[in-house]
């Protein structure tokens, strides 16, 4: 660890069985230095037995999670609102992850309309992070709109993400480096655990099926037949809380309602239209007054910690 380390923030990774010596995959996105500058982005592999580390709950209405959402301004603040509440950081993470996509979103033609500011305070010494951190907006996000004003094709900036030593220029090549390593949610590291937390869902949900002698389709199975496919169609229904699932959606987020709302308009309800009746698990939990609707039912982790005989009988 660099010695001007301040401190590091680890994100734990969805997986891993109930019991025993486990190996997961941590990810530790933001190395600090003593201006909470990043210096850092890795990836390490530990193992340690289930409990020493392990995710905790947060139950929460929508209301509550606006205000804990609200308290993560800043990737420093996960690792300060997991020690105050004794909260699990990845959950926070997920958490931070929605406010600032959300806002970004809500803002980026803003932030896009005043493009040519940001080109003439950029072409007289300030660099792209710090242009970033003015407006308040995800640094690569902001590179790039800024980039593609300049005249930089789309796919030549993200060429330059995932490798600066591409870059000729050598400010830009450097500014570019500095993007990276501050921003962990659109960086290389940010979208890889992204994609590996819900590869690890996945893979929670299939072990729980196969534990269960139940057979099933998957995505890829299904994706030539349907222009809409579930993660799990399976091939005969099973009856929970007397209703006959066939379809699971593995969710490797936290529901709250917006979430819930666009996966019920976008995924699953049309999931009913065409299959049946199904379950959609967030594996970090959701909000208890999220949206419902007929033939979907909304589960977290510890649904899958009981065997199917559990919810039969």
């Amino acid at each position: 660890m660099n010695s001007n380390c301040k401190y590091t923030l680890e994100f734990i990774l969805l997986g891993g069985g109930e019991k025993g010596l486990e190996t997961r995959d941590f990810l530790t996105p933001i190395t600090l230095n003593s201006q909470n500058s990043v210096v850092g982005i890795h990836f390490n592999k530990i193992s340690t037995f289930h409990g020493l580390i392990q995710r905790r709950a947060i139950k929460m209405n929508q209301n509550e999670y606006k205000k804990l959402t609200a308290r993560l301004q800043r990737p420093t603040d996960i690792n300060k609102v997991a020690n105050e509440i004794e909260g699990n950081r990845e959950l926070l993470l997920i958490l931070y992850t929605h406010r600032v996509v959300r806002d970004a979103t809500r803002r980026y033609y803003r932030v896009k309309n005043n493009v040519k500011r940001l080109e003439y305070q950029w072409k007289n010494g300030t660099s792209l992070l710090q242009l970033s951190h003015r407006e308040d907006f995800p640094p690569i996000l902001l590179s790039l709109i800024l980039l593609q004003h300049m005249g930089y094709p789309r796919k030549d900036f993200w060429k330059f993400v995932n490798d600066p030593s591409k870059i000729k220029n050598s400010r830009m090549k450097h500014e570019i480096k500095d993007v990276v390593k501050n921003d962990i949610l659109y960086s290389p590291a940010g979208m890889e655990v992204q994609t590996l937390r819900g590869v690890k869902g996945e893979d929670r949900l299939n072990r729980w099926l196969d534990d269960n002698d139940l057979t099933y389709r998957n995505e890829d199975d299904l994706k030539e037949e349907f222009k809409k496919t579930p993660d799990v169609l399976l091939d005969e229904p099973i009856i929970i809380d007397g209703e006959e699932i066939i379809w699971i959606e593995s969710k490797a987020n936290y529901g709250d309602q917006v979430e819930v709302r666009r996966n019920m308009k976008k995924q699953l309800i049309p999931y009913t239209e065409i299959f049946g009746k199904g379950i959609v698990v967030y594996w970090f939990g959701f909000v208890s007054d999220h949206p419902t609707h007929e033939g979907i039912q909304v589960v977290d982790d510890k649904f899958f910690t009981k065997p199917l005989s559990y919810y039969t009988g």
